[in-house]
């Protein structure tokens, strides 16, 4: 990557050597330190403002200035055959006892007396009682002959597999490999053992699945199990040099013979290390360093040691734009529910709902590799055993129920936000492998592929084609859009050619993941699975540099923005034991909706990303089945928006149940919902109506009535500031009057005031022909101010709040419409301006489902219909949330689904 040229002129020189004079001679003083502090802030951001290199995401794009700049050549080509291999979305299995034995799996491998349950027990063994040469035929047959061409077959026509995991051992190298190791007095048997792994690798690509070589058994073992090749109950790869020495020479072996072989997805350099392995890292970096010698371009996986976080941070390190040509490093991480006493202890039900929440350390992590470097997982191992234990607590349900439910939730977690899964393992020599054979679980529905892998070829070819016929509608679009939020929301000079560029960018590659199978004759489409390293080789490829390169990022990632929707169709879900199946009927849209599609929403931290999520949380339908007795067959219902959350204060674990993000959504003709996670609709009410309830009205009720007890709503007496004419705003505009308060409405339309003046609102303010509109709150008050304020702006409109707000009063956060972050020449000291008139300033996360049902009573006794400003088609679902996202609607905007 070209680097900027750096010219030290009078300015900076003068900056370094007043910057030396006071280190030297005046820190020891507190009232010069303070001064020397503010000095260096200023002198620290002239000098980034002069030498920037696009390091992180700017905290206020609008307030920094364009520079100059020259740009590198970009090498940017369209994605090879081996980049899709490389960089999909990895749906598939570890195909496992092959190159390194377990006895559990492939028990006929192994001889009757045995002295063990390892590689090394069974070759040992089978010398012992037939010779080497037996010996050799015998394990030759078996890799040759284990996995099939009807099996290969299977993963792909069936399976959808796109990549298969292989473990193998250092040992499978070659005789070789085996000196100054247990396998030295066996190592002939392996003479012909990686001629046998290349042609497993060329049989799996010429039927378009791709291998991930995972080096499982590595010498002296990464971890004392079996599965490390011996029984030696030992992890001594740490504490020897030399066991070390001879991994990196296996692992720099296979990177050079993957350079001529097609099909490798990446090279895994360890399996399941020990946790907190001294040395694990600095070995780690010794390797990466190696290998990127051989071929900077091949993935490599790592072993996470059981703790994701600690691995994410340090690959991200690596994963930089300052990194330089290094390899992209994937954290591998392993996921099972069956071991543990503490998992024993939890019911079927609890796991499945904690799947949702699994994966959270790449949150916050991963989304902007220009702030934070890439952060990628894949799930490498998993499964859908619990233990005994635990399906006893199953409540009477059918284990296989449970068994599907707890595989679809996998499914869908991984899909969601990791870049790829292999489930443990493809199938035993003894039987199809329950719960732990990918093979039984894919055929019982319970692990389920991407719904692009499902489409024929043709299908595929099609959706190409009408992507690429809209594109240029679709660019205009989107870019559009960013130029309009970052030019109106944060003022200032920007590069947003840079955003066009990685728009272009983005869309073809998406369109080369999505068709080169079909090219090819095979069925399903791929996607960009390993998303932040895609971002990460296309930034280093695009010769770009300086502080707006995250506009070519943000580009990139939206690639077709909102149109990220698209209709599929799938299965009618079956409800389980106390679930209902409704029909959807209408859907109501809400701007967390537009983030979602966009991949923009990732403000909680236990929610996580969203990857080919059904988008919308808000809906009337009509209950078609029920296997509950709270509800019958014709009932309309609107859902909860967080499925869990009751009663009382939302936790962590509730917004792990929130639909559209993390869970499925209800853009969709069918969905089942537990029974706790519905409410009645009010008999005087349209479907039309009833589904703006959810999120707009419940979190209006919220902000007026959550410091209230439940069953004891406002009466008269209070005054309400509501900014601006959205769903919620204008649901506490109804409720406030319902109620007997006092409103104030702002908007920059007077075309909205005049309306919200027809509903009664007692003030209004135009707060762009009246700028200082906290001034004009106070006057209207009496100097008194608004006791409830519904703080929908942000960043813009939070420091007028306070200086509007009555001594006592409640300022509720529910929206950032005016951007998350503070104006810089007015940072908010929030704790002064809190105590400044005794404020409670709350977050309003909606509301539980008692909550909801206090509120559906008031709207029943007050007869409050909430406003639709639009109502759309189901197929024009994109055109909906297009219109939102304008702020063109005053009320709520909604999408018909059932004619």
């Amino acid at each position: 990557m070209l680097q900027p040229n750096v010219s030290f002129d009078f300015t900076i020189i003068f900056i370094l050597i007043f910057v030396y004079l006071l280190t030297q001679y005046i820190w020891r003083d507190l009232e010069c330190r303070a001064i020397m502090k503010k000095f260096l802030n200023k002198a620290k951001s002239a000098f980034d403002d002069h030498h920037d290199v696009g390091g992180g995401f700017p905290g206020q794009p609008g307030q920094q200035q364009q520079v100059p700049m020259q740009e590198g050549h970009s090498t940017i080509q369209p994605p090879t055959p081996a980049d899709v291999t490389r960089y999909r979305y990895h749906h598939g299995a570890n195909v496992g006892s092959v190159f390194i034995l377990e006895q559990w799996l492939t028990g006929s491998m192994f001889p009757e007396k045995a002295q063990g349950s390892s590689e090394l027990a069974a070759v040992e063994g089978w010398v012992k009682q037939e010779g080497v040469d037996q010996a050799r035929q015998r394990f030759e047959r078996h890799w040759l002959e284990y996995v099939s061409d009807g099996d290969l077959d299977w993963l792909r026509d069936h399976g959808k597999c796109t990549t298969i995991r292989l473990p193998i051992g250092y040992f499978t190298l070659g005789p070789p490999y085996c000196e100054g190791t247990a396998f030295k007095k066996v190592a002939d048997v392996y003479q012909n053992a990686w001629s046998a792994v290349k042609q497993l690798v060329q049989r799996c690509h010429q039927r378009g699945i791709g291998v991930l070589i995972d080096l499982h058994g590595l010498p002296g073992g990464a971890n004392p199990q079996d599965h490390s090749g011996t029984n030696s109950n030992k992890a001594e790869l740490w504490t020897s040099r030399s066991n070390k020495d001879l991994a990196t020479r296996c692992l720099l072996f296979i990177a050079q013979q993957a350079r001529n072989m097609e099909g490798v997805a990446g090279l895994q350099i360890i399996n399941e290390a020990e946790y907190d392995a001294k040395g694990m890292y600095e070995w780690y970096d010794h390797v990466l360093s190696e290998v990127s010698k051989v071929d900077a371009t091949l993935p490599i996986y790592i072993s996470d040691a059981w703790d994701l976080s600690k691995a994410e941070s340090w690959s991200q390190g690596h994963n930089s734009l300052r990194a330089g040509q290094s390899n992209p490093v994937v954290v591998d991480t392993h996921l099972y529910w069956c071991f543990s006493d503490e998992d024993k202890r939890k019911s079927p039900q609890q796991i499945t709902q904690e799947v949702g929440s699994k994966l959270s350390p790449l949150d916050g992590k991963d989304g902007s590799v220009i702030d934070h470097g890439a952060a990628q997982a894949v799930v490498g191992e998993y499964s859908c055993v619990l233990g005994e234990e635990t399906w006893a607590k199953g409540g009477g349900a059918s284990k296989d129920d449970l068994v599907r439910q707890f595989g679809n939730a996998e499914s869908h977690r991984f899909q969601q936000r990791a870049g790829g899964s292999f489930f443990w393992t493809y199938r035993m020599d003894w039987m199809a492998g329950g719960e732990w054979g990918f093979k039984q679980m894919t055929d019982s529905h319970a692990i389920v592929p991407p719904q692009s892998l499902t489409l024929s070829a043709g299908d595929v070819q099609q959706r190409v084609q009408g992507a690429q016929s809209q594109q240029q509608q679709r660019k205009q679009d989107t870019v559009g859009a960013h130029v309009h939020y970052w030019d109106n929301s944060h003022p200032g000079q920007y590069e947003h050619w840079r955003f066009e560029q990685g728009w272009d960018v983005g869309f073809h590659d998406a369109m080369a993941f999505f068709g080169m199978r079909s090219q090819g004759g095979l069925n399903g489409g791929d996607k960009i699975g390993m998303m932040d390293l895609w971002c990460l080789k296309r930034l280093r490829e695009s010769g770009q540099f300086g502080k707006f390169m995250w506009e070519f990022e943000q580009g990139l990632r939206q690639g077709d923005g909102l149109d990220n929707l698209t209709l599929t169709t799938g299965a009618k879900p079956t409800p389980n034991d106390g679930e209902v199946l409704v029909k959807i009927n209408t859907v109501s849209l809400n701007y967390r909706d537009t983030e979602v599609v966009m991949g923009l929403y990732g403000h909680h931290a236990s929610i996580g990303g969203n990857k080919d999520i059904v988008p919308c949380s808000d809906i009337c339908g009509t209950v078609i089945a029920s296997k509950s007795d709270h509800w019958k067959e014709g009932q309309r219902v609107m859902a909860i928006f967080n499925q869990t959350h009751l009663t009382g204060q939302i936790q962590a674990h509730n917004m792990t149940s929130g639909l559209g993000l993390p869970l499925p959504g209800v853009l969709c003709e069918y969905r089942a919902f537990p029974a706790d996670g519905l409410v009645a609709v009010p008999d005087f009410m349209s479907d039309e109506q009833a589904c703006n309830l959810p999120i707009a009205s419940v979190t209006a009720w919220m902000a007026i009535n959550g410091m209230r007890p439940l069953g004891q709503p406002a009466q008269g007496g209070e005054t309400v500031l509501i900014q601006g004419t959205g769903g919620v705003a204008i649901a506490g505009l109804q409720i406030a009057h319902a109620a007997g308060l006092k409103t104030i409405v702002t908007s920059s339309s007077d075309e909205k005031l005049e309306k919200a003046r027809k509903m009664e609102a007692d003030f209004t303010i135009n707060y762009k022909t009246t700028p200082g509109w906290e001034s004009e709150v106070m006057r209207v008050t009496a100097d008194k101010g608004a006791d409830i304020i519904f703080e929908n702006g942000g960043a813009q409109t939070l420091r007028k709040s306070f200086d509007c707000i009555a001594f006592g009063g409640l300022i509720n956060c529910i929206g950032y419409l005016s951007g998350k972050e503070d104006v810089s020449e007015d940072k908010l000291h929030t704790n002064v301006l809190a105590l400044r008139r005794n404020v409670t300033l709350k977050g309003i996360l909606n509301g539980p489902k008692d909550r909801f049902e206090e509120m559906t009573r008031f709207y029943e006794r007050h007869q409050i219909r909430p406003v639709v400003d639009r109502t759309f088609k189901f197929d024009e679902a994109k055109e909906a949330l297009k219109y939102l996202y304008s702020s063109g609607h005053f009320g709520k905007v909604v999408v018909k689904v059932a004619e």
